[in-house]
């Protein structure tokens, strides 16, 4: 008895019918993509358009702008390096543009910038602090971070210490270790501002920097010379300060020179001697 053999469909072969397209469905992708970017660029216009009515309004013109922290700087001159004036529209104002303008200044370290809605601005600054002049051929002026931030001008304090000795290759600039010689005087003017009972800064005219020998100060009035060395400076000022006690109050010596690099043997010449 022959058994036929039942033939399998081909799954594998291409159907040969024609693709049905669903229009409806592409109609309706194609519809709803319009209307989002319909729907954004309304959106982006509205967007122009409110931005525009808020930073053209009179309501938030500036009526006040408060300066903060200005000690040497005039309110006046914080707002001419800002750009700021009365009238301004607070809300067309970048804040970071403003920031960065007024610490360009060389007398600002920092600042920040605050609108208080809706017609008052606030700017408070740190003002940098110069502790010494730094006599390079030039003269410098030296911040309470070490930093030499502006050229000195007639219109500078002139009751710092001028500070000589030093080589530009000496200069600390931001983010780089301080040679040895500019760190001693850093350090020591670190130091000097904590003891300022021992000897006041106003009273300092100078301070000589020897690389071998080490720092050398000189005060105004009276004047003598008072030599430090490297390190140990704040055991030398309270050491200093006992000496000029003794020699000014209890002797009545009238000092040239002191030289305390050995804390431990502190030599005194009077001025006839020098």
């Amino acid at each position: 008895m022959l058994v036929r053999k039942k033939v399998r469909k081909n799954r594998y072969k291409k159907s040969t019918a024609p693709a049905k397209t669903n229009f409806k469905k592409v109609f309706l992708r194609c519809f709803v993509g319009t209307g989002l970017l319909a729907g954004l660029a309304l959106f982006a216009v509205l967007s122009i358009l409110v931005y525009d009515v808020f930073t053209q309004s009179p309501y938030f013109n500036a009526k006040d702008i408060e300066i903060r922290g200005n000690s040497r700087l005039s309110a006046q001159d914080v707002l001419d390096q800002a750009g700021l004036s009365l009238g301004d529209n607070i809300l067309s104002v970048s804040l970071k543009k403003v920031q960065d303008s007024v610490t360009a200044h060389p007398w600002v370290s920092k600042a920040k910038v605050r609108r208080n809605l809706p017609d008052k601005m606030t700017i408070t600054v740190t003002e940098r602090k110069a502790i010494a002049v730094l006599d390079l051929g030039e003269a410098f002026l030296m911040d309470a971070q070490g930093e030499i931030f502006k050229r000195f001008e007639a219109a500078d304090p002139r009751d710092l210490p001028i500070i000589t000795g030093l080589k530009f290759s000496d200069i600390s600039v931001a983010g780089e270790k301080m040679s040895p010689v500019y760190e001693a005087v850093y350090e020591f003017l670190k130091v000097k501002k904590e003891y300022e009972w021992a000897l006041p800064c106003s009273s300092v005219a100078a301070i000589r920097v020897d690389r071998d020998m080490g720092l050398t100060l000189v005060s105004r009035e009276p004047e003598f010379a008072v030599r430090f060395g490297y390190g140990d400076y704040a055991n030398k000022l309270m050491r200093l300060n006992q000496v000029l006690l003794k020699c000014n109050k209890e002797q009545g010596i009238e000092v040239a020179l002191i030289d305390i690099v050995d804390v431990d043997r502190v030599v005194v010449r009077p001025r006839e001697e020098v």
